[in-house]
């Protein structure tokens, strides 16, 4: 077998697309420097291709709803959009 893959927690992540794939850059950030809404340095960075993109999208809100049937429901914190 091969090596196992890295594995990295993250709790903010920049969405961004061109014409031919979507970008998603995933960072962590300390509670003291949430204050700093959307200035995060990226660990990982993740492109593929508008296809894969929406298919994972699917794929994640399945996975949510399921978990949500059998604990209850996840809080959302508010969406911070560009501005």
């Amino acid at each position: 077998m091969g090596q196992q893959p890295l594995a990295v927690y993250a709790n903010v992540f920049k969405a961004t697309f061109g014409p031919y794939d979507v970008t998603l850059d995933f960072g962590h950030v300390l509670p003291e420097q949430a204050a700093q809404a959307g200035e995060f340095a990226p660990h990982i960075r993740v492109a593929m291709s508008h296809s894969h993109a929406k298919s994972m999208a699917q794929l994640l809100l399945a996975l949510v709803e399921q978990y949500e049937r059998q604990v209850g429901p996840v809080p959302t914190p508010p969406v911070q959009r560009p501005g």
